[in-house]
This record gives structure tokens, sequence and C-alpha cells, in this order.
């Protein structure tokens, strides 16, 4: 059995020192819970602001030293983690995923593809998505959108994905119709899905996150009674760590009797 920690975090931003102190106390109660993967929200360590205000906002420094701190944590408490944050590379910004092992190397990264309207103003899509082998199970990196697009879900298909992490901001508006597409993912690639979500009110407006983060699977798949997700019992606006799991060996020996969608051509 795998158990996940899915820390669901504000929304709003912290001065750097501040939240890389939240962020090892909960990364430190995972530990103590005996998890093994460890999975932040979409651009967990920044506000996703439109237009200049992001180009404003970002800085590569603060980035750099968000990412050696997740290694150092990946490292300090033998955790695989993923998380979600901002890069530039050639002057370009990407909406970016990585997933660290608990030895603390940088196994690998997906820059988000299926941009947002508004993220097309400052960001830069990625091109590729793959997986990365661990002893947690085949992970595939997303970020928000990239979900709804069966294209790029295919290829992760392509390569046998098991566990697909979703990493994403969303506001409350849309999340039930996001929840409705991951469900319907779990089927189509056979596979579980850890979505991970910020949450609470964004500082100055009236826009809301409700979080939703959890664990989903494919029930014929999973052996979980339950329909699709596990309920952690929190409220959507829990800052905290969700906890869930998803029991591999059952997962792959049921994955091999079951039907198994293939490659979808579309003349």
């Amino acid at each position: 059995m795998v158990n996940v920690g899915i820390v669901q975090l504000n929304i709003n931003t912290y001065k750097q020192e501040e939240f890389f102190n939240k962020c090892e106390i909960y990364i430190e109660e995972c530990s103590r819970n005996n998890v093994q993967l460890v999975c932040f929200p979409e651009c967990f360590n920044y506000q996703l602001e439109l237009g200049n205000s992001l180009n404003n906002q970002f800085d590569s420094e603060d980035s750099k030293e968000c990412i050696d701190f997740i290694l150092k944590m990946a490292r300090k408490y033998k955790l695989y983690i993923v998380c979600g944050t901002l890069i530039s590379e050639n002057s370009k910004l990407y909406n970016t995923a990585i997933v660290v092992s608990p030895e603390g190397e940088l196994l690998g990264m997906h820059k988000k593809i299926n941009l947002t309207f508004f993220e097309k103003e400052i960001i830069t899509a990625g091109e590729n998505v793959h997986c990365y082998e661990t002893h947690v199970g085949k992970i595939g990196l997303l970020l928000g959108n990239d979900i709804n697009s069966f294209t790029i879900c295919q290829k992760l298909l392509d390569e046998n994905v098991e566990v697909l992490i979703c990493l994403v901001q969303i506001p409350s508006e849309f999340s039930d119709s996001y929840l409705s597409i991951v469900k319907a993912r779990t089927i189509d690639l056979d596979c579980f899905i850890v979505v991970a979500s910020g949450c609470g009110i964004k500082d100055n407006t009236n826009l809301t996150f409700k979080g939703i983060s959890n664990v989903y699977s494919n029930p014929h798949l999973s052996g979980n009674n339950k329909l699709f997700e596990m309920d952690h019992g929190k409220d959507a606006f829990f800052e905290g760590v969700v906890y869930g799991n998803y029991d591999l060996e059952s997962f792959r020996n049921k994955r091999n009797q079951v039907y198994r969608p293939n490659k979808i051509t579309i003349s």
C-alpha cells in the first residue's frame, strides 16, 4: 500500500521563509504518518496572477530557492515529493511540475501544455509528457487544464501510466466540472489520479478556490467500495494534509485482467 499526503495550501502567498517553515511542518507530519508520496498544488509558491502582475511578481531566484528547498526536504525525510512552481528558461516562463526522489534527486519535470486564455498572456506552453518509474508506481504529471485534453492523456496511456498526479489551482465555480473529468479519466486511463489543489479566498477579491485534493480511482481496479474517491472528511477550505492511499500490487494484478483501452485514432 502506498500512502499519499496531499498538502492542500491556501492560495495566498507568504514570505519565503515563513512559507518554507509551514511546508516543512506539513512534510514532517507526512513523514510521521508513514507517507511515501507528498504532493503540493500547482504553482504552490505563487498566486496564479494574470498578465503583467505575474510577470512583476516572478523572481527566478525565488523559484530556484523553492526547488532547492524541495530537494532538501525529500532527502531529509526520505520521501517522493511532487510540486508545481514557475521556472524561467531562455527568457520564457513555464508553469511546471517537478517530481523528486527520496534521495533528493530531480527525476523529471512537466511543463503545462494546455494553457488557459489568461495564462497565454505570459506563460509559454510545454510540448511533451512523460512517465517516471518510481517505487510508488509509474508516475505521470499534469497541471490544471492538461487533464481536459485526451490527446495529452493518451500519451500517458501509451506509456502505461499507473499514478497520474494532477496539480491544480481552480476557482470554485469550475471545481465540479473538473472533478467530473478526473473521474472519467480514471476509466479512460485505468489509473489512480492524485489531485493536489489550492484552497481559500484570494486576497483583495471575491474569487474562491475550493479544495478538491484527494485520491481518485477506477473502482473496478482499486478494490475500493466507495465510488471513485476516498472521503477525507475535510471541508472545501481546509488547509493541511489530506491523506489517501492506493494498493499498487493489487491494482497491477487486476489491471492485467480487465479491459484496457487501445490507442484511439480519429480520422
